[in-house]
């Protein structure tokens, strides 16, 4: 099921793929159809006609890799990996037992994305991605544990 963003309202498709305009969209306007493993498109409407429109989404590229502990060098199950584009969430995802993410639906070479991970217990990681090479299409993450500071208080005496 794709969502498709109007002005001033949302909506989902159907089964099928079906959607229909609300009456109070104004015309000219533009259309942002997404679905979770495809590429989002946005279609500008000049004005509507008897014809179905038919708007076609792109499976586009995946972007995967591995999160792993930056010391020990072993897999963090359940790291959030997010994709931004303009500072928005676009698409997220959790890492599996094996560390392992992936996010279906990538545009690929169009624009800059961010790239954000964050898992329990490990500092966030940050990452600019643009135009990057099929190779770039995996991004690896070691992640570093957040320190733990201990201690002991003492009076000007030293006792505790």
């Amino acid at each position: 099921m794709g969502a498709v963003r109007f002005p001033d309202s949302e909506g989902y498709t159907d089964g099928q793929g079906n959607f229909a305009f609300p009456s109070s969209v104004p015309l000219p306007c533009s259309v942002v159809v997404t679905h979770p493993e495809y590429v989002g498109r946005r279609v500008r409407f000049t004005q509507l006609g008897l014809a179905p429109v038919r708007v076609v989404l792109s499976r586009g590229e995946a972007l995967m890799g591995c999160v792993v502990d930056g010391v020990s060098l072993k897999p963090i199950e359940g790291a959030r990996v997010v994709l931004t584009s303009f500072g928005f969430s676009e698409k997220s995802t959790s890492t599996g037992s094996d560390g392992y993410y992936e996010i279906p639906g990538f545009p690929g070479l169009k624009e800059s994305h961010g790239l954000q991970v964050e898992a329990d217990g490990y500092a966030a990681a940050n990452r600019q991605i643009g135009r990057y090479t099929r190779e770039e299409r995996w991004q690896d993450f070691r992640l570093f544990a957040l320190g733990q500071v201990t201690g002991f208080v003492r009076e000007g005496f030293g006792n505790p």
